[in-house]
């Protein structure tokens, strides 16, 4: 049986943006694998890039979300991953934002982590590794 895997927002940024052809590439192949999963915060802050940072018009950012919807399957945040999140924040000294993303992996029973901002091979709760796919 194949491993899960679940993304962060910068996966699904670079595969819909054109800032750098190689990540996107790369972004995309990911994409384009079996048994990735997101969550809602990660294609909430996609959101919120595409918008700020790419000044992305609504009615296209709407049309990349529904592409995203249609191959990511997304889990929501609820109480168990909120706890999850403080206590790997507390543990690992990551961001609270990436500690949530980190214990959705978790939650999810992912064993990688796909995201450019962790630290690369880290092993969180000896089941899951993050790893930078754009070294």
């Amino acid at each position: 049986m194949k491993d899960k895997s679940f993304i962060d927002s910068n996966i699904l940024i670079y595969a819909h943006t054109k800032q750098d052809e190689k990540k996107r590439k790369i972004a995309q192949e990911i994409l384009s694998s079996d048994l990735i999963i997101g969550n809602t915060q990660v294609i909430n802050e996609s959101i919120n890039v595409f918008i700020k940072r790419f000044k992305i018009p609504l009615n296209e950012i709407q049309q990349i979300v529904d592409q995203i919807f249609f191959y990511l399957p997304l889990k929501t945040i609820n109480h168990l991953t909120i706890q999850s999140g403080i206590k790997i924040c507390s543990k690992y000294f990551y961001s609270y934002y990436d500690s949530l993303i980190t214990a959705s992996a978790l939650q999810n029973e992912c064993s990688v982590l796909y995201s450019e901002d962790l630290q690369h091979k880290q092993k969180i709760e000896n089941t899951l590794t993050i790893i930078n796919p754009f070294l």
